[in-house]
């Protein structure tokens, strides 16, 4: 078993679980655990589900909840939800599920960080912290740190033209690792400040960023 799921079982899962880290490596862990101590199938199972977005919005959280009705045919249905990033609407909407869970129904949400969840979904979960997918590539992060103010904007403007949260959430998750390493305060308070207006509502990524390559 992997040690972050050590202890668990059938007998005592919770309803819900936020995990952060790494979403390929607790994708496999999860399966890893659902299939060793669950004695779930996570291929062609109903009662297995798994969902990757880039950003989870009220309408995909109706529809798990919609979902999470049917009437399993093992003894736990079992939901995987990875995502970048989550609404204020779409964890308001999945609050009656956490205040009332299934009897038969555990959620696992994976989000790069614990800071995109309300309080009031995080007091009804349990957070699992996953420390080894800082293995990941940190490349982008090490050329940002090391280089000028106009080769860090050249990093800014590939990053505005893929348009990708996730891949920016990333590499800002990549930046406050190397920080932290380093032990830059000042730094790292910048780097905080920026994934908090990332996670807000249509944020300007190129001013955001460029406000980052200048404090960092």
């Amino acid at each position: 078993m992997t040690k972050i799921f050590e202890g668990l079982s059938l007998e005592n899962i919770h309803h819900t679980y936020i995990c952060t880290g790494d979403r390929g490596l607790l994708l496999g862990q999860i399966k890893k655990f659902a299939e060793d101590e669950l004695g779930i199938l996570t291929r062609s199972n109903p009662d297995f589900w798994i969902g990757e977005f880039e950003s989870f919005g009220v309408e995909d959280s109706r529809y798990i909840k919609g979902l999470q009705k049917h009437t399993s045919v093992a003894s736990l249905q079992v939901f995987v939800i990875a995502t970048y990033s989550m609404t204020r609407e779409a964890q308001n909407a999945f609050l009656k599920v956490t205040e009332e869970p299934s009897k038969n129904t555990c959620f696992f949400f994976i989000v790069p960080s614990s800071e995109i969840m309300l309080p009031t979904m995080l007091s009804r979960a349990v957070h699992v912290v996953e420390q080894k997918g800082r293995h990941v590539d940190v490349s982008d992060a090490e050329l940002f740190i090391g280089s000028t103010f106009s080769k860090r904007m050249k990093i800014v403007d590939s990053f505005v033209k893929n348009n990708k949260k996730g891949e920016i959430l990333s590499f800002i998750n990549h930046l406050e690792y190397l920080l932290a390493v380093d032990k830059n305060p000042v730094s790292l308070h910048a780097v905080y400040e920026t994934r908090k207006k990332i996670y807000g509502r249509s944020p300007s990524v190129k001013t955001i960023l460029e406000h980052l390559a200048i404090a960092v």
